[in-house]
């Protein structure tokens, strides 16, 4: 392998890519939509455990101000 120079990015060959808008790589990742909806390329199974799993319960934001000055607005100490 030839040497690396500082600042220089290694390129690696993808096993499949895909393309399409933004909204439709989504909803084809959450399998909202068929695979022929997005232009797909190379080795499409890669693309199967991703589209089987199931989606996450939506990230739920704490407090404002964080934990910390929740407590202190309740009255208690941390």
């Amino acid at each position: 392998m030839p040497a690396q120079h500082p600042g220089e990015r290694r390129r690696f060959r993808a096993d499949a890519s895909a393309r399409g808008t933004a909204g439709e790589l989504v909803l084809f990742t959450y399998d909202r939509i068929p695979a022929d909806s997005v232009e797909l390329d190379g080795g499409l199974r890669v693309f199967d455990p991703l589209r089987a799993r199931e989606p996450e319960e939506p990230h739920r934001p704490g407090p404002p101000g964080g934990p910390r000055r929740a407590a202190r607005d309740a009255g208690t100490r941390m």
